[in-house]
């Protein structure tokens, strides 16, 4: 499970048939320990932590919290923002 760990940290770009060639272990394997036991899924074709540490999850209620205050302060900024 440490080998696949380093291996993906090293490049988070990097596929599960090449994590399985630098392993030796089984695509199933590797599929199993990244899954499971890392609790890491596929996001953009690269491996993500499913879920966010203390830091990430602060600057996103900052975030926000900026955000918040901004519409607060003028109404029709979401109106000028080209969401399409």
């Amino acid at each position: 499970m440490a080998l696949v760990k380093d291996i993906v940290h090293a490049d988070r770009r990097i596929t599960i048939s090449e994590i399985q060639e630098k392993s030796g272990l089984t695509h199933g394997t590797v599929h199993k320990i990244l899954k499971k036991d890392l609790e890491m899924s596929i996001a953009a074709a690269k491996f993500v932590p499913k879920q966010l540490n203390q830091e990430q999850l602060d600057n996103r209620v900052e975030i926000c919290r900026d955000w918040l205050r901004i519409v607060e302060e003028d109404m029709t900024v979401l109106d000028r923002i080209d969401w399409g």
